[in-house]
């Protein structure tokens, strides 16, 4: 897993992973940045999302997962 392009993209996806959290999301794992420099986020991973959310929606761009149930039957 590489850094995500600058800081500025950086802050976008802690930003959503923070939106989501607020929304409702639980944070399973991850989510903080790594070090001072560089621009590295640990791998995350979101439970509890709803396609309402906006870390649903979005495209992230970064290491986050959104992980949510769904129901095949018709």
């Amino acid at each position: 897993m590489g850094p995500l392009i600058s800081k500025t993209q950086l802050d976008r996806v802690c930003a959503l992973v923070d939106e989501g959290q607020a929304e409702g999301a639980k944070l399973y794992s991850g989510g903080h940045r790594v070090g001072d420099q560089g621009f590295l986020l640990e791998p995350t991973i979101l439970t509890e999302t709803t396609l309402k959310m906006s870390v649903a929606r979005e495209e992230i761009f970064g290491p986050v997962l959104c992980a949510m149930t769904f129901d095949d039957v018709r």
